[in-house]
């Protein structure tokens, strides 16, 4: 059994349901237990780079296969990312070092109370009649990684 939604990240993650991707077989609502010892994630409170939605990053991006473009800008969205094979990569439409408004994700930024507008992911898979992993993710649309 596999249970997917979606989290507000950052404080608490407060979770809605939905769709699930076609390769489950069974999507149902998160256990009770996913949400209640959900971790909290701090974020620098100097850092400049926040956590971004996937879907603006798609937006934001181009497939490519050989450095020839397959497609037209903001073609790929999360509904059709897997139609794309191996061989398609998606590149910025925009130079990541002009900071472009979608890479610095300032939506992404936590407000006074601590929460953000980013999205994530909850993904709770059953492994056994008493033992379920449960994952948190959440997306960076770019990672400065320093000088």
């Amino acid at each position: 059994m596999s249970w997917v939604c979606q989290f507000i990240c950052l404080s608490a993650f407060a979770a809605h349901a939905i769709a699930a991707p076609q390769k489950l077989r069974r999507s149902q609502p998160l256990p009770d237990f996913a949400l209640t010892y959900s971790p909290y994630s701090y974020i620098y409170s100097g850092e400049q780079w926040f956590p971004s939605d996937i879907s603006v990053h798609l937006q934001n991006t181009i497939p490519e296969a050989n450095f020839v473009a397959t497609g037209a800008p903001g073609t790929v969205n999360v509904n059709n990312l897997n139609t794309y094979n191996s061989s398609i990569y998606l590149t910025s439409n925009d130079n990541p070092d002009n900071k472009p408004a979608w890479i610095l994700s300032t939506y992404g930024k936590p407000d006074s109370n601590g929460y953000s507008a980013a999205p994530g992911t909850i993904i709770a898979v059953q492994k056994n009649e008493t033992w379920v992993d449960v994952f948190y993710f959440y997306f960076y649309s770019y990672n400065y990684g320093g000088k």
